[in-house]
């Protein structure tokens, strides 16, 4: 499907921009061409500027698709398009322990035990360390 001529949506425009790039929806880097969608801000709308988005053909191809068979007539269909393909393709981020979110979505008794391992550890080990180099000490290392 040619993107840059098969919509029928006067404030949406899509034209191809040849270069490579990085899609803002789902990320893919494409080494030929992004498509460039743009946003026409109507007047009704103070204070709002028109938008680009750089996209994937299959990121762009989803965004004119849902705005074609959206029965929304707002001004900003074609941002509630973005956001709903942007929803559906966009990568989920893992969560690292580093994240704050990590640690409010681990359950509550999960992370009481953890926490406690944790504290045990920390006295337990001190002690074994000591009675490691004591016994080697003791033994004679040869060498010394």
């Amino acid at each position: 499907m040619d993107l840059t001529t098969h919509w029928h949506t006067p404030d949406l425009d899509v034209e191809t921009v040849r270069e490579p790039g990085k899609c803002r929806i789902c990320g893919r880097h494409t080494a030929d061409c992004l498509f460039a969608v743009h946003e026409s801000a109507p007047p009704s709308i103070p204070g709002q500027n028109s938008q680009t988005w750089f996209l994937c053909e299959e990121c762009a191809s989803a965004v004119v698709t849902q705005v074609e068979r959206s029965p929304l007539r707002s001004p900003l269909r074609i941002r509630i398009a973005v956001g709903i393909v942007a929803a559906e393709r966009m990568p989920q981020r893992r969560r690292t322990v580093l994240d704050l979110e990590f640690w409010e979505e681990m359950p509550r008794q999960q992370l009481d035990g953890l926490i406690a391992a944790f504290v045990v550890f920390l006295f337990v080990m001190p002690p074994l360390v000591f009675l490691l180099v004591t016994a080697l000490t003791i033994a004679g290392i040869p060498g010394h």
